[in-house]
């Protein structure tokens, strides 16, 4: 199991660093991923930005082969990606 709770501009270069580490059916959880309602609270370009980093993110796990993704609306949104042959 592999936690990603950090900045959320990297979440993709994290998952590429340490997906290498899991063995078949091993998961990686992301939190923060239900950050899209953000867009809607504020005008701030940070915030923007962070939307749409967020948002590059679910579709790098959507399309990734090998991996299954499934998401929780628990919190801020936790995706769930398990790796699978």
């Amino acid at each position: 199991l592999i936690f990603i709770d950090a900045a959320k501009a990297q979440y993709i270069k994290f998952f590429n660093k340490f997906k290498d580490n899991l063995t078949d059916n091993g998961l990686i959880v992301s939190d923060n991923l239900e950050l899209l309602d953000l867009q809607k609270l504020t005008q701030s370009k940070r915030s923007q930005r962070l939307v749409l980093k967020m948002n590059e993110y679910k579709e790098f796990l959507n399309s990734l082969e090998n991996y299954h993704t499934e998401y929780l609306e628990i919190g801020d949104g936790f995706a769930i990606t398990k790796k699978v042959l």
